[in-house]
């Protein structure tokens, strides 16, 4: 079942946290060197991402997360026709 982003906090210049949900964080995961973090729960279902750079390969490791764990990411990005 997709889970749907529940809130963006944060942001600006600092850190960025996308929360899915309220319940208690049980262990995080990091990727791309540690500049994206996952808190999961102890049903192994993510609680929030924890972004503290948006560099590709920051972007590239939040796609793969959001595929592995069927996170729904629509509201983050907007696309629109350049030129």
């Amino acid at each position: 079942m997709t889970k749907e982003l529940m809130a963006v906090e944060g942001g600006g210049k600092g850190p960025v946290y996308l929360r899915f949900s309220e319940r208690t964080i049980a262990r995080t995961e990091s990727y791309a060197g540690g500049e994206l973090n996952v808190d999961v729960d102890d049903c192994n279902e993510v609680v929030g991402i924890e972004m503290l750079a948006t560099e590709p390969e920051e972007i590239a490791a939040l796609a793969s997360v959001a595929q592995t764990y069927d996170l729904h990411l629509g509201r983050l990005f907007s696309v629109r026709k350049v030129g």
